[in-house]
């Protein structure tokens, strides 16, 4: 990738970017100034560096709503540093466990605070972040997976706009995600390692177990109604640019394809093609039995807006599609509208 299609890629990708905390600003700086992954990582890193000393500053002079602040941004920009980069497996992972150290420094300082919890399964450990808000009779809760190159400190931003709402956040790592990834493959059968979540969840205190919904951006769009149809403790189910299947494997970008196979741990990209013959929801959609709400644009390079028709299409359940023209990929260029409208939609389903 030469340095201007690189310094493009990362401008299709700004609205993410932006969305999930990185200042417009920096960003702007930032691309200017980098020609390769490598740059890009350094160059990332440092403005997180920098937010870690702002951080550890508040600290000193007992700002700790500032603190917080500043170490949740330290978090996305580690994590945002890391990705798209693949050259060191090993630096890639310590980039990465940087930006959940300094989340970690924020659980006790945010409001709702973080309750972390980590889950043997088949051999490795599930990660979930967990914040409750206080609601009499406890909060109804919502689910939020990443996709294959996302993490749960990519939904720092994302859920507050739920507990504006009344509502509780689950921000999950399952297989192939993130510190859960490192240590396990994604897995075909994702929905066993919803259940082992949900069974964990029953011993939160504070938390609505009969009212818990799942929410999925981009792969995560895949594996949550997928999960839904699988796992009848799910109450409402939503899919933000998520595919159908993944039969346009051939026509995916490289990066795309390398972000697939790394989540899977196979080492070429005939292995992929292999593996993502077997990814649809053909069969599953028609199986799930509560509110569906399926979110897509038609202005998404990853996966169409057409994926999200094939989507509702199928399904039997009480179904909303949403499809905005001018949406990019999981319409991260339009939170205004997206973000809003998924919080009161569970707001509704799980009252």
């Amino acid at each position: 990738m030469t340095g201007a299609e690189l310094q493009h890629n990362l401008v299709q990708r700004s609205p993410r970017y932006v969305v999930s905390g990185m200042d417009f600003n920096d960003l702007h700086r930032i691309i200017r100034d980098v020609s390769t992954w490598e740059e890009w990582l350094v160059l990332v890193g440092r403005y997180a560096s920098e937010r870690l000393a702002l951080a550890d500053q508040a600290l000193e002079q007992g700002n700790m709503i500032t603190a917080a602040e500043h170490f949740t941004g330290a978090a996305i920009y580690f994590h945002f540093s890391q990705l798209g980069y693949f050259d060191d497996e090993k630096r890639k992972r310590e980039t990465a466990r940087r930006s959940r150290e300094a989340h970690r420094c924020a659980f006790d300082l945010l409001e709702p605070p973080v309750t972390q919890l980590r889950l043997p399964f088949r051999e490795a450990e599930l990660v979930a972040n967990v914040r409750l808000p206080a609601v009499a009779g406890g909060a109804p809760a919502v689910i939020l997976l990443p996709g294959v190159d996302s993490t749960k400190e990519e939904m720092i931003t994302f859920e507050s706009v739920f507990h504006r709402r009344s509502l509780g956040t689950v921000a999950f790592e399952g297989p192939g995600q993130g510190e859960s990834g490192e240590t396990l493959p994604l897995v075909e059968d994702y929905e066993e390692a919803v259940r082992v979540l949900l069974d964990a969840l029953t011993e939160v205190p504070g938390l609505r177990t009969d009212r818990i919904g799942l929410y999925g951006r981009s792969m995560g769009g895949y594996l949550a109604p997928r999960s839904a149809a699988l796992e009848l403790r799910i109450k409402a189910v939503a899919s933000a640019g998520g595919p159908f299947d993944l039969r346009g494997w051939d026509g995916y970008s490289e990066q795309l394809k390398q972000f697939f196979c790394h989540a899977w741990g196979v080492s070429s990209l005939e292995e992929g093609r292999e593996r993502a013959s077997r990814v649809t929801l053909k069969d599953l959609v028609p199986r799930i039995q509560c509110p569906f709400l399926v979110l897509h644009g038609d202005a998404d390079r990853i996966f169409s807006g057409d994926e999200g028709r094939r989507m509702a299409a199928a399904a039997t359940c009480d179904t909303t599609l949403v499809i905005y023209p001018e949406g990019d990929h999981v319409n991260d260029n339009i939170p205004y509208k997206y973000r809003p409208l998924v919080a009161d939609w569970f707001a509704e389903k799980l009252s």
